[in-house]
């Protein structure tokens, strides 16, 4: 599985209507990031896969002063998500088959669209 066709299939397409486009900077084997700009400040969403596990983490993060390092999504993580209604234990996503990569990527989008554009918003303020 070429897992950076599947992300910008499946995450790629469905936040490219918000403006954010993949980010070819800085990226090494198992980070995809997306950008885009609101103003002056770029908004950055970054999909990370474990060095050593099958899971993803979900990361937000913008330029805006004060903003520090990047805010993961999950249970216990500074961006609080229900606990239950995704398949997440804690900030992690785990996967096993091609199948359940798919599926991962299908609640990061929910979150990204839920949750993810409403944080970057409030991080972006200077």
């Amino acid at each position: 599985m070429k897992k950076k066709k599947v992300i910008l299939d499946i995450v790629g397409k469905a936040i490219e209507k918000y403006g954010f486009i993949y980010n070819l900077k800085n990226r090494g084997s198992g980070d995809w990031g997306f950008v885009r700009e609101v103003g002056s400040i770029e908004q950055r969403i970054n999909i990370q896969e474990h060095r050593f596990a099958k899971s993803l983490f979900i990361n937000f993060s913008t330029s805006a002063w004060g903003q520090g390092f990047d805010k993961r999504a999950g249970t216990h993580s500074e961006i609080k998500l229900p606990l239950g209604k995704y398949s997440n234990e804690y900030d992690e996503w785990y996967y096993e088959t091609d199948e359940d990569f798919k599926k991962v990527l299908v609640e990061f989008v929910d979150i990204i669209e839920k949750y993810g554009i409403e944080k970057l918003n409030e991080m972006s303020i200077n």
